[in-house]
């Protein structure tokens, strides 16, 4: 069967199906307009059609697989399976195409796994901005596609430190780092093609944002959109039963209750709102439920709870008994106990389970994470002891605040494929949520997640990264794209290679945190050791040393960096003109930002060693402070090149690198010299 361009396509699907496979069939319509100005009149209900017709459903529907019953359509090979889909040709010279799922995410996985593979439909399409090539005619007549996950069990993203979609998409209270901030209309609309290209990667999971509170219209409207998508939807690791603890603190506010909150001491009053956000997730059938214990900013609960015991086993025992009682909770807001929940392992909590002084629901999937500045897979994910048939899954980063990366990606496929490995190795895949920020920096990271999640035989990295660059850069730049990323991911410094190579790097964040603490340095505040979580970036008890380190790792890199963007401007000039733009905004402008940053820790190390000294030439301090100001202000001068169409104002939302901020305070520290 030949499919001419600008026909009409008859498409057929029951009125019953999941409004998520109607949501992927809208954009399957668009995509053949697109490619083919093919025009769709789909009806929804099932029925014999003359001529050429599409037959979408999933196996869930008895009204579909009735239909396939009638018509003597085998799907023996889906049946029974979670999340499996055929895409076939049927009839004379394929007169039919049906798309078919076990399920609903097994059809809609069909339908977009078509637009990739017959219509050339990039999954990254809206984010690359690479249209597909127009085609004239289409043989549909010999198309047999079929698979199902392998590995990974649930696989999702978490967007979170999400400032820059905030801030794209519309005002948002500044005070972003001490969660003040709330969502609105056009987040919502952000959340949109998050969700297609999450669906268009095979992702079943979403966490949608940082701080969700249900008991807001808007953001019970983003829970409601993500449930209409087909996806599950999960909380963030400080939200068990999706309640931040400062919400709890300001319920009791609102009546009257001003005295220090307690899980300790009152774990009634807990409870209680435990109790009333159950009730209203409960109105969904596609949460995966978050268990826990934490206190205010992300921080063990003892850290805010004057009261909390001060043993290891102690504290364990506190936060099982916490999780215990909100897996009953649930189980009375749902009627029943059949229902999907995690419970993360982060920071303290690897270290408890290690010891021995948790315990869990025999049904709750338990989360190892990694340790988000390295994104690596710590001793305790390691070492803690495994409970036969207990399901376990990991927590990765792509993307982490406040080290980094962040506004530039810095896992590179090698250390994603090397820590998904291990997970596999150890049997933790029965879930795997990827931390991506706010996606659009950290895509190649984000997709390599997702097939390897979906398949871990699907990719080794290099043979990845290869196919990733001639993929979005064309047969004429992809070779030099693929090398121009390779020397990116070689220039950061690394800060610690103790297992890997490369373990810990120095990221954007953490080039941040070094900036202001030369800063202060140079302003004559005294050195101080600052506890914070990223330990080796300011492990030093003296200030010489801390200025002699960073001002060789930077000089050591700045050559390194150069290299980089050198080999990611000979790929530019190569790829055609249709593929710079991407290119641009998700290498060199990145390239661009973190090399400056580099720059400016270099010259404001050699500006307080100078100062240090005691030396008479406080100018060349000046000099070298200034020269830090300009590479930053070229840094924000070229980051313009990702703000460009529909993403003008990218970084209006930037409070967390805060490069705007970074400018000011070192402009007036050249100030004092």
């Amino acid at each position: 069967m030949i499919l001419q361009a600008k026909e009409t396509v008859e498409i057929r699907i029951d009125a019953q199906e999941h409004t998520g496979i109607g949501l992927a069939l809208q954009d399957l319509i668009r995509d053949l307009s697109h490619v083919m100005n093919i025009q769709a009149d789909c009806r929804k209900y099932l029925s014999d059609v003359e001529g050429f017709s599409i037959l979408v459903g999933s196996l869930s529907n008895p009204a579909f697989s009735e239909f396939l019953t009638k018509k003597k359509i085998d799907f023996s090979d889906i049946h029974g399976k979670t999340e499996h889909y055929f895409v076939k040709s049927l009839g004379k010279e394929g007169q039919h195409l049906v798309i078919a799922g076990s399920d609903t995410r097994g059809a809609i996985y069909g339908i977009y796994e078509f637009s990739r593979v017959v219509l050339d439909v990039n999954p990254l399409y809206l984010w690359t901005g690479h249209a597909p090539t127009p085609k004239e005619s289409l043989d549909l007549g010999s198309i047999s596609l079929t698979d199902g996950p392998t590995t990974f069990r649930h696989r999702g993203w978490f967007i979170n430190d999400e400032d820059l979609l905030l801030g794209w998409t519309g005002k948002f209270d500044q005070d972003f780092q001490n969660n003040a901030f709330t969502k609105h209309a056009g987040y919502a609309n952000a959340l949109e093609p998050i969700m297609e290209t999450a669906l268009r990667l095979k992702q079943n999971l979403l966490i949608p944002c940082s701080l969700l509170d249900i008991l807001d219209p808007s953001d019970e409207d983003l829970v409601r959109r993500v449930s209409e998508r087909g996806l599950l939807i999960s909380q963030h690791h400080i939200e068990p039963l999706g309640v931040f603890p400062k919400r709890v603190r300001r319920y009791w506010q609102e009546r009257g209750d001003v005295e220090p909150l307690s899980y300790t001491t009152n774990p009634e009053k807990y409870e209680e709102v435990w109790r009333l956000y159950a009730s209203r997730w409960a109105r969904y059938d596609n949460v995966v439920w978050q268990l826990g214990l934490r206190g205010m900013g992300d921080k063990p609960v003892w850290a805010d709870d004057p009261y909390a015991p001060e043993t290891a086993s102690g504290r364990g025992q506190l936060i099982a008994g916490a999780i215990a009682k909100q897996h009953e909770i649930i189980a009375e807001a749902l009627g029943h106990s059949n229902f999907a929940s995690t419970a993360t392992l982060w920071m303290e909590g690897m270290e408890l389970l290690k010891g021995g002084h948790l315990s869990f629901p025999k049904e709750t999937i338990i989360i190892h994470a990694d340790f988000g500045p390295t994104q690596m897979l710590g001793d305790s994910f390691y070492e803690g002891k495994r409970e036969p048939d207990r399901q376990y899954g990991i927590y990765y980063h792509v993307a982490f605040w406040s080290c980094g990366p962040h506004q530039v990606q810095g896992t590179s496929p090698q250390k994603i494929y090397y820590n998904l490995q291990a997970a596999v190795q150890q049997g933790n895949t029965d879930y795997l949520v990827v931390n991506v920020t706010n996606l659009r920096e950290m895509l190649l990271g984000t997709q390599y997640t997702a097939a390897i999640g979906w398949n871990f035989g699907n990719y080794e990295p290099e043979a990845y990264l290869q196919d990733w660059s001639f993929e979005h850069y064309g047969q004429r730049g992809g070779q030099a794209a693929a090398l121009a990323y390779q020397a990116y991911f070689g220039a950061f410094h690394a800060l610690d290679n103790q297992g890997y190579a490369g373990r810990m790097l120095l990221m954007d964040g953490m080039c941040r945190r070094l900036t202001i603490k030369l800063v202060a340095i140079l302003k004559g505040q005294p050195f101080t050791k600052d506890e914070i979580q990223n330990k080796t970036l300011l492990a030093f008890d003296q200030d010489e040393d801390f200025i002699s380190y960073y001002k060789n790792a930077t000089g050591d890199a700045l050559p390194k960096w150069d290299n980089a963007l050198n080999a990611a401007y000979q790929a530019l000039q190569e790829m055609d003109e249709e593929r710079r733009e991407f290119f641009t905004t998700n290498l060199m402008v990145q390239l661009s930002l973190i090399r400056a940053l580099y720059r400016a820790v270099h010259h404001l190390s050699v500006a307080a060693e100078i100062v240090l000294a005691g030396s008479t030439r406080e100018e060349n301090a000046r000099g070298r402070i200034l020269e830090a100001v300009a590479e930053l202000q070229q840094a924000s001068v070229i980051r313009m090149h990702a703000e460009k169409g529909k993403w003008k104002g990218w970084y209006d939302g930037d409070v967390l690198l805060n490069l705007p901020d970074l400018i000011r305070q070192v402009r007036e520290c050249a100030g004092n010299y």
